[in-house]
């Protein structure tokens, strides 16, 4: 049996984000890690992430990828979810600098 292999904050990873329901992201696609390395590993799998979109609309809420990563689009912020990666499985894409993170962070931060 092969043990999880928790993701680190600031991993993109290719998630399968079926089944969904309304306007949430669907399908395979590229998403951000968003919790911290602890929550990673101490809750059996689960991970807070915050799916990708190559639309690129600006809205207060959409952060850019940076340049220079083999992801292209914007983060959705407000599509901020918990997805238990253990049960769905998930691919590595490449891992995003910590300039990057804090502004993510304080994006989220400011929605709560």
């Amino acid at each position: 049996m092969n043990r999880f292999q928790a993701p680190k904050q600031g991993d993109i990873l290719w998630v399968n984000l079926n089944p969904t329901q309304g306007y949430e992201q669907q399908g395979k696609r590229p998403v951000l890690v968003v919790s911290n390395d602890d929550f990673n590993e101490l809750c059996g799998g689960m991970v807070k992430i915050a799916s990708i979109t190559s639309t690129m609309r600006p809205f207060p809420l959409h952060v850019q990828v940076p340049a220079g990563l083999p992801i292209h689009g914007m983060v959705k912020l407000e599509q901020e979810r918990s997805v238990d990666l253990s049960y769905r499985g998930y691919d590595y894409a490449c891992h995003t600098d910590s300039q990057f993170m804090a502004k993510v962070l304080k994006i989220i931060g400011r929605t709560y």
